[in-house]
């Protein structure tokens, strides 16, 4: 990461494919509409927002990722994200220099009011 609003636009990502069917709606996540657009669609929004070059690497699972000392990212392809959600993450994973992972607490309430059945 450069600046505060710039990352490495060589990053490799790899987007791991969940082909789980959501009923009713009898498709997978990633191609349901978040405010009108597939989230699948959003996400390549983020990154083309961002200048990201690289194309993404589609695998099943965490073993298929090649080793390397190339920055990555790996996300689901279901996941919604924005923009200021990743320059932060990456960010803070830059700092630590070595891998890290998203998570949110279960005890968060915005997760925890926003991500969970009422």
């Amino acid at each position: 990461m450069n600046s505060k609003n710039s990352v490495d636009q060589s990053m490799r990502r790899y987007i791991i494919e969940t082909k789980q069917v959501i009923h009713p709606f009898e498709l997978p996540a990633s191609k349901l509409p978040v405010l009108n657009k597939p989230i699948f669609e959003h996400q390549e929004d983020v990154f083309k927002h961002l200048k990201i070059k690289e194309k993404p690497l589609f695998i099943s699972s965490l073993e298929e990722i090649n080793q390397s000392t190339y920055q990555a990212l790996v996300y689901r392809d279901d996941i919604y994200f924005n923009k200021e959600l990743v320059l932060e993450f990456l960010k803070k994973a830059s700092s630590i220099g070595k891998p890290a992972r998203l998570a949110f607490l279960d005890t968060d309430s915005c997760f925890s009011v926003n991500a969970f059945y009422p």
